[in-house]
């Protein structure tokens, strides 16, 4: 990654690692649009992937715009969230992967998200991939630091 300090890998790290869904945002036509997907993280924490229909809003709004942004959080729903609980906000360019680029991101998703594998082997499911280049962590309520990743 960029420049950082190690503090804020191991966070942003440990976080990439500890959940299973993030809250995607895309654009289209129609305007901004959230939903839940689960991901993988690149080892060098510069690219994430998930899997999506090709017949969703999510993947429509991907073709008209490849701008997106994933919401990945600490939070447990409770009060003390407010102060103790951590959000990353990764924000980059998405596309989708064929061949062995596909391949290669499926079977890593298959390992990592066995629930999701009979979805994942769908012939109509698509393999998005982000290319990540800012990460902003906000910790403590108001403690926001940014770490840039591919200019």
């Amino acid at each position: 990654m960029g420049d950082h300090t190690d503090n804020i890998s191991e966070e942003i790290n440990q976080i990439l690692r500890s959940r299973l869904t993030a809250v995607l945002a895309t654009q289209g036509k129609e305007g901004p649009w959230t939903t839940l997907v689960s991901f993988s993280a690149s080892e060098d924490m510069t690219t994430l992937w998930f899997a999506t229909s090709r017949v969703t809003r999510k993947f429509a709004n991907l073709n008209w715009n490849s701008n997106v942004s994933m919401l990945m959080d600490t939070r447990t729903n409770s009060v003390s969230d407010l102060y103790s609980a951590s959000a990353l906000t990764s924000i980059g360019h998405a596309r989708e992967l064929h061949d062995t680029e596909r391949e290669n991101a499926l079977a890593l998703m298959k390992e990592q998200h066995e629930y999701l594998s009979a979805f994942l082997s769908s012939p109509t499911v698509a393999i998005i991939q982000v290319n990540i280049r800012k990460y902003i962590l906000v910790t403590s309520f108001q403690n926001v630091r940014e770490v840039t990743v591919h200019d």
